[in-house]
């Protein structure tokens, strides 16, 4: 897989719940492209399975539950 395009960008924004600003628009998407490049290169068959999952709050509330 190679680097994400707008529309696949401006989808996974959406499911956070993010607006992306478009003039940081093309920052964003590098730099989600080369972040995520990783995952995109390994075997998830190959690995391993360790509970509990991380989560992540996109929102910034730090400790707000």
């Amino acid at each position: 897989m190679g680097e994400l395009t707008r529309d696949e960008v401006k989808a996974r924004a959406a499911v956070a719940g993010l607006e992306i600003d478009e003039a940081w628009f093309e920052m964003v998407r590098r730099l989600l492209s080369e972040g995520l490049a990783p995952l995109h290169r390994s075997d998830s068959h190959a690995l391993r399975a360790v509970e509990p999952a991380a989560t992540f709050d996109a929102t910034g509330n730090e400790g707000a539950r």
